[in-house]
């Protein structure tokens, strides 16, 4: 997957649902809050913040979308823009 698809598909989501990239990683926002993040440079490396993902609206779609992100090896993952 690349992360234009990615940032596409998270923001269909919901209108409250950002992404960008910050500090080497793909950043995820729902309301302006950090929630979870892929970085960069690394194949499988997906971080969350539970106490907040699991409370999301849409949670099980997004952790999908960022898994599959994830796992996508990064020099197919296409440019951060």
């Amino acid at each position: 997957m690349k992360y234009s698809e990615a940032k596409k598909a998270i923001e269909a989501l919901s209108s409250k649902y950002s992404a960008d990239f910050y500090a080497n990683k793909f950043n995820v926002y729902y309301k302006n809050e950090l929630t979870a993040g892929v970085k960069k440079d690394f194949i499988y490396s997906f971080i969350s913040r539970e106490n907040i993902f699991n409370k999301l609206p849409f949670s099980n779609k997004l952790y999908m979308i960022m898994s599959e992100l994830a796992m996508t090896p990064v020099d197919e993952r296409g440019t951060d823009n």
